[in-house]
């Protein structure tokens, strides 16, 4: 399995469509706006992927301005996913092609570990692996390494809070 932290913050997706930029939460695509923390985290890197790639959309997190700071004194942006239109790109794929377009990506605790319960449940705890960050992650986030959706169960995809987050003052 891939395994990733899980940051603290708001989904967000970028992606060109109708030769302009589109940013957005998880569910709803959001108006271009000063205050937007989607747009404020959007950078000229991610408008060059996503123009560049418009058949493409860019998940991630948009993080640094709720309780916790990741060092950060204003939102930014983490890629973990990318979609095709059709389907979820495998995560090494998408890890590898990310950093050539200088775009962040969520830190990776394993990039192929050997599913096991009793040592994933730890790797949700300890410090968060974003540099500059002074406190507990969040979690973690476990993904096979071949993206699977069975009509059953939908995408396989866990995510892992980690005690020390929900144990947190």
């Amino acid at each position: 399995v891939w395994i990733s932290e899980k940051l603290h913050g708001e989904s967000a997706r970028y992606t060109w469509h109708d030769g302009r930029m589109r940013c957005g939460s998880r569910t709803n695509w959001k108006l271009e706006h000063a205050k937007s923390p989607w747009w404020q985290a959007l950078t000229p890197a991610i408008v060059e992927f996503c123009e560049s790639h418009p058949e493409l959309t860019l998940y991630g997190e948009v993080y640094g301005a709720a309780d916790l700071k990741y060092g950060n004194t204003g939102r930014r942006f983490a890629a973990f996913d990318v979609w095709t239109g059709t389907e979820w790109m495998n995560p090494a794929w998408a890890y590898d092609v990310c950093p050539r377009w200088v775009i962040p990506w969520v830190p990776v605790i394993e990039r192929s570990f050997p599913f096991a319960l009793e040592p994933i449940l730890a790797m949700a705890e300890g410090p968060s692996l974003v540099a500059g960050a002074n406190h507990v992650r969040e979690g973690i986030v476990v993904r096979p390494l071949q993206e699977r959706t069975p009509p059953e169960v939908g995408r396989v995809h866990l995510k892992i809070v980690g005690n020390g987050y929900l144990e947190r003052p």
